[in-house]
């Protein structure tokens, strides 16, 4: 008799703690080179394929490894010591939870095909609006894109189109994955794309 009560108490111990974190879902690694006239930088993300309100990046020095998980839903981001054990594998140990301070941006993303374009890469052109109002775009992004079974947009904006990874005023009604882009001041390139699949849980910190 008292062997099922420590089991049940077991049993009830262990579904509240499940039930305390939350847990990503990772299906795609994209890592992107984003280069200037004055420096190189690369820039490693997971995405989940089908949910857009999150993204985990990695952030490779000299000096250490860390990464950040943001969720754009609950305007949070989860911070991480990172362990690398291969040239895109990664060890992550939870450290700790805040506050974006940051806003979401108000911009609205709009992508146009090249419609002479029918080579297998596509070219197309990301126009970003400072608000849905406005008629001429405050930037222009030119895009060479490859259609794929996902749609992995959101692989490149979280990654590589900084100050605008935030903006999720946008729709996309095809599935592709870009492999260059660029604008007035950077060039971006696909270095490395393949499927993962892990989670992260993070310790509810209510």
């Amino acid at each position: 008799m008292r062997l099922k009560v420590y089991i049940s108490l077991f049993l009830f111990l262990f579904i509240i703690s499940l039930k305390a974190q939350k847990e990503y879902t990772f299906d795609v690694f994209t890592h992107y080179n984003v280069s200037n006239e004055y420096s190189k930088t690369n820039r490693l993300c997971y995405i989940n394929s089908v949910d857009n309100t999150y993204y985990l990046s990695v952030f490779l020095k000299k000096e250490f490894t860390s990464a950040y998980l943001y969720d754009l839903k609950l305007n949070t981001f989860h911070t991480f010591k990172v362990n690398q054990i291969g040239n895109s594998d990664f060890d992550f140990i939870y450290l700790e939870t805040k506050p974006l301070t940051s806003s979401m941006r108000d911009e609205v993303m709009i992508i146009e095909t090249d419609l002479n374009d029918v080579v297998e890469n596509k070219k197309m052109t990301l126009k970003i609006f400072k608000s849905p109002q406005k008629k001429r775009p405050t930037s222009k992004v030119r895009m060479i894109v490859k259609p794929n079974d996902l749609n992995l947009f959101h692989a490149f904006k979280f990654s590589s189109l900084h100050p605008y990874e935030w903006c999720q005023n946008y729709k996309i009604d095809q599935n592709f994955l870009v492999l260059e882009a660029k604008d007035e001041r950077k060039l971006i390139k696909l270095i490395d794309y393949k499927p993962v699949s892990f989670s992260l849980k993070i310790p509810n910190t209510n």
